[in-house]
């Protein structure tokens, strides 16, 4: 009998579709969106995010300014920066990128953004109008995975979902959306008891726990689209990979994202369709 094989749901694709379609509605503006990054500290994977950033805004038609700031400065530093570029009407939208050192106060520093440009919707303002169904902007994240899933199956109305991981940034804010579109929500951890059963009951399944291959097939309803959100390193290889053992989930799963080149492109595109967002309705206020 021939082994089931789920359809690869590539985010890579799926954001250059979308990159083309956003260079086309800036083809013919007279100014440039322009997006503020705030590096603080040199860690490496932060480092790569940011260059991926920088590189697919500019080749859309975004204008980027990278803010770096050394990981030992002071709270009051950053809030300093932040504050500049918030109230600076050239900078359309701004970027925290994460983590911050563990000294610094992540969520004083967020909530700096004004929710007109908080391009990546995790500023307590933006994730409480998220829990109201009132955003202005979507956390990236989860916008992103909601357009990885509507690219399966567009009709969310009355599915069961299950998201592993409820972490403020990520999975909260994920499994909200999806309630918003109709979705069954269950959240859980790797700690749930019965936690196999719960996933098993899943017409959509994410996963953003951050451990190596944790969901395998036994995890996963028969015709689930799984979004594996996690990314984690292998020691002995430095290979990215993520919370799905890609090959066993495949077996069953209907769909399921590629780690790396799922999540990622589509959170990356989201973030600069904000801020072309963004700077449209400046334009507006302009006028």
């Amino acid at each position: 009998m021939t082994k089931r094989a789920a359809v690869q749901i590539s985010g890579k694709q799926l954001a250059l579709e979308r990159a083309a379609e956003l260079s086309q509605r800036l083809k013919n503006a007279q100014t440039k969106p322009h997006l503020a990054i705030v590096l603080v500290g040199d860690n490496p994977a932060s480092e790569q995010y940011v260059k991926m950033k920088q590189k697919q805004a500019e080749a859309i038609g975004i204008a980027t300014t990278l803010v770096r700031i050394q990981a030992e400065c002071q709270q009051s530093v950053i809030h300093a920066t932040v504050t500049e570029l918030a109230n600076d009407p050239n900078i359309h939208g701004i970027l925290i990128q994460l983590p911050l050192p563990q000294h610094v106060n992540t969520q004083e520093i967020l909530d700096l953004v004004p929710a007109a440009k908080d391009i990546d919707g995790i500023s307590s303002a933006s994730l409480d109008a998220l829990e109201h169904h009132t955003s202005q902007f979507l956390p990236a994240v989860a916008k992103g995975v909601l357009s990885l899933i509507q690219s399966i199956d567009a009709h969310l109305q009355g599915k069961k979902a299950v998201v592993i991981g409820n972490s403020k940034y990520t999975g909260h804010p994920i499994g909200m959306l999806l309630k918003h579109h109709g979705a069954e929500v269950t959240f859980c951890d790797e700690f749930t008891p019965d936690i196999l059963s719960i996933a098993r009951e899943a017409d959509i399944l994410v996963s953003a726990v951050g451990k190596p291959q944790f969901v395998t097939k036994e995890y996963v309803k028969e015709g689930a689209i799984v979004i594996d959100v996690g990314t984690s390193v292998q020691p002995e290889t430095g290979k990215i990979v993520g919370d799905c053992d890609y090959e066993s989930v495949s077996e069953v799963a209907r769909a399921v994202t590629p780690v790396p080149g799922g999540v990622g492109p589509m959170t990356i595109i989201s973030l600069l369709e904000q801020t072309a967002t963004a700077w449209e309705n400046s334009q507006k206020s302009l006028n």
